[in-house]
C-alpha cells in the first residue's frame, strides 16, 4: 500500500509539473509569439491596424526622428487607394531581460506595393523592443527598421533556446536604480565618443553579439564587423 501511494505522490508531483510549465510560459517564447501575432495581425488586417494594436501607449516609431508612434499614426492618417500595401516580417533573433519584463526581436521585412503583386518592392531589417504590460500581455516601446538588398537565402526563423535561462521576478528588480546605471553608462559612451571617436566608444562598449544596422546594407554581425561599418571620422 506505502509503495502505491508513494507512485501515485510521484505520478501527482510529474503531472503538476508538466501543468506548471504548460500554465508559466517562459517571458521570452511569450513575447516572440506576440511578434509573430503582430505580423499575423499585418497580414490579415493591414499594417496600420496591427501597428496601432500593438504599440505602447508611449511606444516609439522613427519617421525619420523618434516620435509618440501611436499619436503620429493619429495625425498621419493613410491616404485613401485601391490597393492595400503589405509589409512581413518574421524574427530571427529574440532576447530577454534577466528580470523577464523587457526583450527585443530582430529579423528581416519585405514590403510589397500591392497584397497581390508578385514580387517585394522592397527589403530590410527590423528591431523592436518589446515591454510587458501590468496585464502580462506585450506591448512594444521601440520599433524601427533600416531597408537593404534582397537576401540570397531564407533566414532561419528563430527558435527556442535549448537551455534557456531562468527569468526572475521583475518584482525583484530596483528600477530606478537599474536605469540611473544605464544613464550613466549611455553617459561614459557617448562621453568617450566626443572626446576620442566613436570607434573607440563603440569598441569600448559593444557586446560580442552585437548587431550594427546602416541603410541599404545586411546587418553586421558582432563586434569585430560592427566596428569596421563605422568609420573612423565619426565624432
Amino acid at each position: 500500500m506505502k509503495k502505491l501511494i508513494s507512485v501515485m505522490l510521484l505520478l501527482a508531483f510529474v503531472s503538476l509539473g508538466f501543468s506548471q510549465q504548460a500554465i508559466e510560459k517562459s517571458a521570452l517564447q511569450s513575447m516572440v509569439d506576440t511578434e509573430l501575432a503582430f505580423a499575423r495581425m499585418a497580414a490579415e488586417k493591414g499594417t496600420r491596424p496591427a501597428f496601432m494594436a500593438f504599440i505602447a501607449e508611449d511606444g516609439i516609431l522613427f519617421r525619420p526622428r523618434a516620435v509618440n508612434g501611436k499619436q503620429w499614426m493619429v495625425d498621419h492618417p493613410l491616404p485613401p487607394s485601391d490597393k492595400r500595401s503589405s509589409l512581413s516580417w518574421y524574427p530571427t533573433v529574440a532576447g530577454m531581460a534577466a528580470a523577464g519584463d523587457m526583450g527585443y526581436t530582430t529579423g528581416p521585412w519585405e514590403y510589397k506595393n500591392d497584397v497581390h503583386d508578385a514580387k517585394p518592392a522592397a527589403f530590410g531589417n527590423f528591431l523592436t523592443v518589446w515591454r510587458k504590460q501590468t496585464d502580462g500581455s506585450w506591448k512594444f516601446a521601440i520599433d524601427l527598421g533600416v531597408s537593404g538588398p534582397q537576401p540570397n537565402a531564407t533566414i532561419a526563423a528563430w527558435r527556442p533556446p535549448k537551455n534557456p535561462h531562468r527569468e526572475t521576478e521583475a518584482a525583484h528588480v530596483n528600477v530606478q536604480v537599474e536605469q540611473a546605471l544605464l544613464r550613466a553608462k549611455d553617459s561614459k559612451f557617448s562621453t568617450l565618443s566626443a572626446a576620442r571617436d566613436a570607434q573607440t566608444a563603440f569598441n569600448s562598449f559593444a557586446a560580442p553579439d552585437i548587431r550594427v544596422f546602416r541603410d541599404e546594407k545586411f546587418p553586421f554581425i558582432g563586434k569585430t564587423a560592427g566596428l569596421a561599418a563605422l568609420p573612423a571620422t565619426i565624432r
